[in-house]
């Protein structure tokens, strides 16, 4: 997926749109009908019959893999799979997704077979044992696959993770309570126990949402506990939620119905998983307006369940970076689940530790477990002790194979260069037959990770075109990266000229030089054998000399994706502190600087230790490229020459503005990634011209019956006659 993440970091480079737009909904049918029942069905309760089912699968994938076509048969069987995959791809359910992993593992497993019976050299031969290798590195590849293909259709079942001991370390939170629908009363008792939730008072922002103003709710906010209502008329509970996320705040936004019961301790149980995951987005209980519909599975699995709150808690990061009020998924609750997914963020069920009905019949037992040993579901989890304990040990499986996938990628690097210069066969076949095993397991992968990374479905049309755009950009980079690194190298030879961080100092340039190097001698050495070999080793070369184009193209783009995303973190931590001045209440100023910008707990280092109470109101003003920005804020806490200030909500709106022009990227970013114009074939200087050329000739065909009237005698008279009169 390395040119999809480079398209995605070429976008955001030059705010361009992507088709997000375009997406469409899983379509409902029959078959999912019959799916959901078929696997509701009775026979799948019991373990004994699960075992039996799943051996019986087993066979039938060997017995499938194992049989042999002719050329022409393979091509018929593969083609009609690669139809039914396409045509499945646009229902919705688990059932569908399992049937796709299942025809994927089915292609792949043909192909390794194929690779390890009939393509690969005698043992004899000097290069068998390297060939070998080449094999053994798909395989782990297909099994690092197929291992994150079973944890997105089952996820992990996760327990509680602690929180750091020092409270200093904890996100600051915003507990957005929702008054729609309730009287005053029960907003005051939630109010009341949000102030009593075990978390640092300081690091706790109470907020109360409502779609219309009320003064009796009004009044129970105090300076501690912002009201957000509108003004006038009425508005929707997304419209009032919406307006408050659009705002700088917390790092977690907790959003709680004013009806619930919350225990004090249950909120360090889910802001600890946000510390242990960095890409979990969303939280959510399963009855909440915000969680993503339940499948029968989800909904039969959660029946039943103790616990005792319905809240929902996200990361404040994942939201930031686009205007929420064009964002056509949150226009209903559940839409905000498929926004997160969308920016490849995680959302996960939290509910206590209830046993699901299935463990039950198994004679599995247990008590419903209080808030605190809560546990998380991402979505569709495993519904039996069985299933949850295959998922925690292809957990343990998965992390082991990343630690080793230094070796299998190295192996894929160095592959054809070893081919065409060292002159040693890793693959004893045509390229018809290779066509013939090969594409379809990689269509097959493709399709499968595209629907488990996507919460919507692309238009074929438009996957195939953003696939095409991917693969596109990166000759482009490649070449940006080797104009780059051509000027980088130049400011090191002159020390004067150095300006900017180089390639060497946000990656590690040795092993990429060896294998660019590698890969260079093998493309020159097949160029050369092309010229010479007969027809049948020409595309053998052919296939070698292009396996070398693509290592280059894709060590260009990991080079250029790795220095991008280095430049972007340090330039981050640059903005993060800020000139500033600090005046407080009686009339004096103290020159300081910002820590945590653009945070809305905003902390600042000042000089020297100064006493302010919490609670005191002072103005806080930022510098930036010769211009001030004050804003009102007060006093949250101060130890020492630390100060953390809470700033006033009429000035988060020209805060979040502030926090745009700081960190936006000026024309002096690194020159990593391509131009704004790289997806165009020809540069805009010379397509303007053939543009406007094309649309003169185009106008001039298209109007030319007048063209000729006016050309003929009648016609010249005829108009003489029209201007005189």
């Amino acid at each position: 997926m390395m040119p999809q993440l480079l398209l995605s970091l070429w976008r955001s480079r030059w705010h361009l749109p992507d088709d997000a737009g375009r997406a469409l909904p899983y379509l409902e049918g029959s078959a999912v009908g019959w799916a959901q029942s078929a696997g509701d069905a009775a026979v799948f309760r019991s373990w004994p019959s699960r075992l039996l089912i799943s051996a019986g699968c087993l066979g039938l994938l060997a017995l499938c893999a194992t049989i042999q076509y002719a050329l022409h048969d393979q091509l018929l069987v593969a083609g009609l799979l690669i139809v039914v995959a396409l045509v499945l791809r646009r229902y919705q359910g688990p059932a569908v997704t399992w049937v796709l992993v299942a025809l994927w593992l089915l292609a792949s497993v043909r192909y390794l077979t194929w690779r390890l019976m009939d393509s690969l050299p005698w043992p004899h031969d000097p290069g068998y044992w390297l060939a070998f290798a080449l094999w053994a590195a798909e395989a782990y590849f297909v099994l690092l696959w197929a291992l994150d293909a079973f944890g997105a259709s089952l996820p992990l079942r996760r327990a509680a993770v602690p929180l750091p001991a020092d409270k200093a370390h904890w996100p600051s939170v915003d507990v957005l309570i929702l008054a729609h629908g309730h009287e005053a009363d029960e907003v005051g008792q939630a109010l009341h126990r949000a102030r009593t939730l075990s978390w640092p008072q300081e690091r706790l922002h109470l907020h109360v949402l409502d779609t219309r103003w009320r003064a009796e709710l009004a009044a129970l906010c105090t300076d501690a506990t912002s009201y957000h209502a509108p003004a006038t008329g009425d508005s929707s509970l997304m419209a009032s939620l919406t307006a408050v996320l659009k705002q700088p705040g917390a790092e977690l936004v907790i959003v709680v119905d004013s009806a619930t019961s919350m225990d004090k301790d249950w909120l360090p149980s889910l802001a600890g998983w946000f510390a242990a995951d960095p890409r979990l987005g969303l939280i959510t209980t399963p009855q909440h307006p915000l969680a993503p519909a339940l499948s029968r599975a989800a909904r039969r699995l959660f029946a039943g369940s103790a616990m005792p709150v319905q809240v929902a808690c996200l990361r404040r990061l994942a939201l930031a970076g686009n205007d929420l009020s064009g964002a056509h998924l949150l226009a209903e609750p559940a839409g905000l689940a498929a926004e997160l997914q969308a920016r490849q963020y995680k959302v996960a069920y939290v509910e206590s530790d209830a046993v699901p009905e299935d463990d039950q019949t198994t004679g599995d037992t247990a008590d419903a477990a209080t808030p605190s040993s809560a546990t998380l579901w991402l979505v569709e989890p495993a519904r039996s002790a069985t299933m949850r304990w295959g998922r925690h040990f292809l957990q343990s499986l998965d992390g082991l194979l990343r630690r080793c996938a230094v070796l299998p990628r190295l192996v894929f690097f160095a592959a054809p260069s070893v081919y065409l210069v060292l002159n040693i066969e890793l693959c004893a076949t045509t390229v018809d037959v290779l066509a013939a095993f090969a594409l379809p397991h990689l269509l097959h992968a493709y399709i499968v990770r595209a629907r488990l990374a996507q919460p919507l479905r692309q238009p074929l049309a438009t996957e195939v075109r953003e696939l095409l755009l991917a693969c596109y950009l990166l000759i482009p980079t490649a070449i940006n990266v080797a104009r780059t690194c051509s000027a980088n190298l130049w400011r090191r030879l002159h020390p004067a000229m150095r300006s900017g961080p180089t390639v060497s100092e946000a990656f590690n340039l040795g092993p990429f030089a060896v294998l660019v190097l590698a890969n260079l001698a093998g493309l020159l050495a097949g160029g050369f054998d092309l010229l010479s070999a007969p027809a049948p080793v020409r595309d053998i070369t052919g296939l070698g000399v292009v396996w070398c184009a693509v290592n280059l193209l894709l060590l260009a783009s990991t080079l250029a994706i790795a220095a991008e995303a280095a430049h972007i973190r340090d330039y981050l931590r640059r903005r993060a502190v800020l000139p500033a001045m600090l005046r407080l209440p009686y009339g004096r100023t103290v020159s300081c600087a910002t820590e945590n910008f653009p945070a809305v707990d905003l902390g600042l280092r000042l000089p020297a230790a100064t006493s302010l109470a919490p609670g005191t109101p002072l103005t806080v003003t930022l510098f930036f490229e010769q211009r001030a920005y004050p804003f009102a804020a007060r006093v949250l806490s101060g130890t020492g020459s630390q100060l953390s200030l809470r700033l006033a909500d009429k000035a988060l709106a020209d805060y979040a503005t502030l926090r745009n022009v700081v960190l936006s990227r000026g024309q002096d970013w690194p020159a990593w990634l391509p131009g704004r114009d790289a997806h165009r074939l020809l540069p805009a200087s010379l397509a303007q011209p053939i543009v406007k050329t094309s649309s003169a000739v185009l106008h001039f065909f298209t109007h030319l019956s007048r063209h000729a009237s006016r050309l003929s005698p009648y016609g010249r008279r005829r108009s003489r006659t029209r201007t005189n009169d």
